[in-house]
């Protein structure tokens, strides 16, 4: 009689031993999001392609935009230190598409009256913006 009611035990402890193993996994993820937003400052400048992003940040992007004060666009000076390069190439290049789906893109076009940054670069051209930005903050 003793065995029968150990066999249904069996599996309910084996299910149960299963359910506490998942830490490690979590950890992954949790250091896979924080490696997502390691700022693109945190990776050495590449002279060359800043000398590029400087020149085409000159011609395309000072209307909007400056190091150290908000034109119609915000203050640049440090943000190099505040996202990720990743972010701040796809923010560069594709912004529409940026503002429709990252709540940091959204919360500023809130911000900035709803004023649109258009793309006005390939990706190219806006991976040398950003070494000219991470420049700009050392």
């Amino acid at each position: 009689m003793k065995n029968y009611l150990l066999i249904p035990a069996i599996p309910l402890m084996l299910m149960m031993a299963s359910c506490g193993g998942d830490t490690a996994s979590n950890d992954v993820s949790n250091n896979s999001a924080a490696a997502a937003i390691i700022p693109a400052s945190s990776t050495p400048v590449n002279e060359v392609l800043a000398e590029q992003g400087k020149s085409i940040f000159n011609a395309k992007c000072t209307s909007c935009h400056n190091f150290d004060n908000r034109i119609i666009g915000p203050a640049l000076k440090g943000v190099s230190g505040k996202r990720s390069h990743e972010w701040l190439v796809n923010m560069i290049y594709k912004p529409e598409e940026m503002t429709k789906n990252d709540p940091i893109a959204k919360k500023m076009l809130s911000e900035y009256n709803g004023i649109q940054m258009t793309s006005m670069v390939n990706k190219e051209e806006a991976e040398a913006i950003v070494e000219y930005m991470k420049q700009m903050d050392i």
